[in-house]
């Protein structure tokens, strides 16, 4: 029998078969049911290959390994021209990566080049292109980094403050509640290659939620983002958001690129994203604090929690809890900042009872989980978030210590054009000239100042130095530079002040008869001049050239050099030092647009007729005031031919103009004056303004102005001053009259006077003087102009190197982004210096400055710094008192500040200042000279030298 057949299934016979087989010929089904079979067997086996992938991530780490294994970048001398910046992203901002193009430009401006910096290779340059990030091993604790000139650190701000070390330092439930929360199968050890950039699943439910919303906005949609991706979106994305779709991907891609960075295996890496984002997830910012990252932060600026022992809570068994309520609360307030996150900035502020709700959620969640024991549980679900009260203890941030590093930080600052508070957050080191020992010496010695007994130890109580009573009140600066063949480097930079304003920088202050020293330096400058041009002529040329009358200082020069044997530019400053000059008080000098008079410190002086380099010496006013005179003077007739003839020929056609330019100037003081007096009142406009101002008894110019204002109530001084240009003048009628020609030649004077300190001002300027102009006044001689110890200090740099202007650096070196893709090292430009003093100038200074320490002021300085290696540091030097007072109806009255000060140098390499005073009304109390700062450098000495004297590894090699 044959075996039945099934419907009309055709089949065949063959040789050899059983009686009865059989034999199938196939079924025969339409192509397109065999489209769909291949179909089908094509997806179930690509889903069991997604599935496999998605498990596994094979394909994954080996293409992404190998793409990034291709990705490199090296640092090379010289600036790269193809370097991909950052152009935003919140850490790249704060870490100051997207900035480096702007900071290099300002950098070069000030005098810096770029030495060394990144290159990328071709496959970096294109990855870069795609729009991806840059894939390395990112920094979560980093900041500026100040070291001194031995690359000893100075300062070093990391941020964020608070943070775990390591990975195992984490407390387990922290771990385990973040993955909960966050990202579950991150850790999974069954996944050795594991993409962490995709949760297929979440990111699935992501996309449907996604489509879904688009055809119903109320379907709730779920975010797909893992750890990896969030950290990407808030370090890199524009604003730390996620804009749209694509810079999802974006997100996506560039994690999945930096997963594999280091090969196939991820699990280091997946356990360094749990310790990167909980060190770093931002968690909004808070008052007296700025910016707040990472958990340990969050925990202190949020609720003042003290992040070891709460992480030591959290880390303690259940069994062995000594304090359970602060091992509750410590995981109450760390799942809050986890939750948190995705919200910051309204959790942490307006929503504070919403966080609170979704807390006691999540911590209900944990305990059924497993995570967490009910016991636990229920001990934190009955704490409450209770917030730091920001007014009344505010997160304050460590403040940074000692002037030279603020110096420095506020210079950088000022270079970059930043912030203080963002300088300390840029992935920056900066290597300065600072010597670190000896400013911590310096800084800790004139801290010391204030205790009556160290004081005493150090012979600094007494008359004219310090009292016991006022130590207290007392402030001190220091500064120190050392002069090289590169430039003057500054070593030591220190204030006694809590401020940040630097005293020997940031101040104007009156240091009395150290204007002395830049008076002399003008007058040496002007003999060497007139040397160089009288010095070539015969004796009879010589006479014939016949100087102005008011110009003594050309007149001497002539003599000299008629009858000088030697006629060398030093043996004729020589003699410009031993010419004499009366120091009798019993004068009256015109100047600065009135009568003057002018006393010296000892009345013993008073009858002598010193010498100049005996003035200098003793530091004697009168003969200083009647040498800037004599300076003023030849200025004046070098300026206009011949002042003397400006002012007794009554018809010179100069006249008129000094007289319009006079008329122009006060008229202007006046109108500042009663502008402040004055209210907008109606009154009638006169015929002309001087007879209408006589009818009022009221200064012609404050009648012009009160109704002026009147019809024009909107306007400013400013536009008061623009529109009175011809009133000014019609108000000074009277002067150009030509019988008041004692009153012209007064006037003709004063604005000759003030032409002739302008161009002594630009003098000053050329050696250091920090300020745009001088009081025109004699008493500019003792100080009255004001001056500062930093630039008093460079004078003394122009004088030690021979009359060559050097450029000052505390900054030798700049590195940015260091390790990074975008490392970039700038070095100040290598300068030559300028010449601004000839050298014949210098030296005549430098002797005496000397002679100030040997036999004047200073001499109590004289054989302190004796060196026991050889080396020269013979001091020279010049002191100066300030006391400025508020003068009323010509009476001294309110004491503003009291100053002492003495600018040194120390051998041919070392020079500086040192700065003692008072601020405010008690300076009144205080009665210290300059022999207080020459004291205080004498009993330094130890100090300075013990670093200066060859002691071994106190130098400080590194040169810009």
């Amino acid at each position: 029998m044959s075996e039945p057949r099934f419907g009309n299934e055709p089949h065949t016979v063959r040789l050899g078969d059983p009686p009865g087989y059989q034999r199938s010929t196939g079924l025969r089904l339409p192509w397109w049911q065999w489209a769909l079979l291949v179909l089908a067997m094509l997806g179930a086996v690509t889903a069991l290959l997604l599935r496999h992938e998605a498990q596994t991530s094979h394909w994954q780490a080996r293409e992404l390994s190998r793409h990034a294994a291709t990705l490199h970048h090296h640092v090379a001398p010289g600036p790269s021209d193809s370097l991909r910046f950052p152009l935003h992203g919140p850490f790249d901002e704060r870490m100051g990566y997207t900035e480096i193009p702007g900071f290099t430009e300002r950098l070069r401006a000030r005098g810096f080049e770029v030495s060394a910096q990144a290159r990328h290779n071709d496959a970096l340059r294109a990855h870069l292109a795609r729009g991806w990030f840059a894939p390395y091993v990112e920094k979560t604790h980093t900041g500026l980094t100040v070291y001194d000139c031995s690359r000893e650190p100075l300062h070093a701000f990391r941020y964020p403050f608070r943070r775990f070390d390591s990975f195992d330092s984490v407390p387990p439930v922290v771990v385990q509640a973040l993955l909960f929360i966050e990202n579950r199968d991150l850790l999974d050890p069954g996944r050795p290659r594991m993409n962490p950039a995709v949760d297929w699943v979440r990111f699935t439910r992501a996309v449907i939620g996604q489509l879904g919303s688009h055809i119903d906005a109320d379907i709730d949609t779920h975010g797909g983002s893992t750890l990896a991706t969030q950290i990407e979106k808030y370090r890199h994305s524009p604003g730390g958001i996620t804009h749209d779709a694509r810079e999802k991907l974006r997100q996506m891609a560039s994690a999945s690129v930096r997963a594999y960075l280091h090969g196939a295996d991820t699990l280091p890496v997946r356990r360094q994203l749990v310790l990167d984002y909980l060190n770093t997830v931002p968690l909004s910012a808070a008052p007296r604090h700025g910016e707040v990252h990472g958990l340990g932060d969050g925990l202190w600026v949020w609720f003042g929690t003290d992040f070891d022992s709460a992480m030591a809570a959290l880390s303690t068994a259940a069994g062995t809890v000594q304090e359970p309520t602060a091992r509750a609360l410590a995981l109450r307030q760390a799942v809050a900042l986890m939750i948190a996150h995705r919200r910051p900035s309204w959790y942490l502020a307006q929503g504070r009872a919403e966080l609170d709700s979704a807390t006691d959620a999540h911590l209900r969640l944990l305990a059924e989980a497993g995570i967490i024991d009910a016991g636990w549980r229920d001990a934190a679900l009955r704490q409450t978030l209770v917030f730091r009260d920001m007014a009344r203890n505010p997160p304050q941030l460590p403040a940074a210590g000692g002037k030279g590093i603020t110096a420095v930080r506020t210079r950088l600052a000022g270079l970059l054009g930043t912030s203080l508070y963002r300088l300390d957050r840029l992935d920056a080191q900066a290597d300065t000239t600072l010597n670190g020992r000896l400013q911590h010496e310096v800084s800790a010695y004139l801290g010391r100042l204030a205790d009556p007994d160290f004081a005493r130890s150090q012979a600094l109580l007494g008359e004219r130095l310090l009292q016991a009573d006022t130590l207290g009140e007392v402030r001190y600066s220091f500064t120190l530079l050392e002069s090289t063949p590169q430039g003057n480097l500054v070593r030591v930079q220190t204030d006694t002040t809590q401020q940040p304003l630097d005293i020997n920088e940031g101040s104007k202050l009156e240091l009395g008869s150290t204007a002395k020293l830049r008076v002399l330096a003008t007058y040496l400058e002007l003999v060497a001049e007139l040397h160089g041009r009288l010095a070539p002529l015969e004796p009879a040329a010589l006479r014939a050239t016949g100087p102005d009358p008011q110009d003594s200082l050309s007149r001497w020069a002539v003599r000299y050099l008629s009858g000088a044997k030697d006629r060398s530019l030093d043996t004729m400053l020589d003699a410009a030092m031993e010419r004499r000059f009366s120091a009798s008080p019993h004068e009256q000098f015109f100047t600065g647009g009135g009568l003057h008079s002018f006393h010296n410190f000892n009345p013993k002086d008073d009858t002598r007729e010193p010498t100049l380099r005996e003035a200098m010496q003793a530091s004697i006013n009168l003969p200083f005031v009647r040498l800037l005179q004599e300076v003023v003077h030849h200025t004046m007739d070098r300026a206009t031919g011949s002042s003397a003839r400006l002012l007794q020929d009554p018809l010179d056609p100069r006249r008129e103009a000094y007289l319009a330019r006079f008329a122009d100037q006060e008229g202007q003081i006046f109108l500042r004056r009663f502008w402040r007096k004055t209210d907008p009142r109606s009154a009638d406009e006169p015929h002309t303004l001087p007879e209408g101002a006589d009818a009022a008894r009221m200064h012609p110019l404050e009648l012009w102005l009160v109704a002026y204002r009147q019809q024009n109530p909107q306007a400013t001084l400013a536009d008061a001053i623009a529109a009175s240009t011809a009133e000014r003048q019609e108000a000074y009628q009277w002067l150009f009259r030509t019988r008041a020609k004692d009153a012209q030649d007064a006037r003709i004077h004063t604005m000759l006077e003030v032409e002739a300190f302008m161009d002594i001002q630009r003098r000053w300027s050329r050696l250091g003087y920090p300020f745009g102009q001088l009081v025109p006044s004699l008493a500019t001689a003792l100080g009255s102009s004001g001056d500062r110890p930093a630039a008093l200090a460079e004078l003394m740099g122009i004088i030690v190197h021979g009359g060559v202007r050097l450029p000052t650096y505390r900054i030798a070196n700049l590195r940015f982004a260091a390790d990074t893709p975008w490392e970039t090292v700038l070095r100040p430009t290598p300068a030559t210096g300028e010449r601004v003093m000839v050298p014949e100038v210098a030296r005549a200074l430098k002797k005496a400055l000397s002679d100030v320490v040997e036999a004047g002021t200073a001499r109590r300085l004289a054989g302190s710094f004796e060196s026991t290696s050889g080396a020269d540091f013979a001091p020279g030097g010049k002191t100066g008192t300030g006391d400025n007072r508020v003068v009323v109806n010509g009476r001294g009255g309110l004491a503003l500040n009291r100053t002492a000060t003495f600018v040194f140098y120390l051998g041919p390499k070392h020079f500086g200042s040192v700065t003692a005073y008072v601020v405010g009304p008690n300076a009144a109390n205080h009665r210290f000279t300059s022999g207080l700062p020459v004291q205080i450098l004498r009993s330094m000495a130890p100090v300075l030298m013990a670093q200066l004297d060859g002691e071994p590894g106190s130098g400080c090699p590194r040169e810009p």
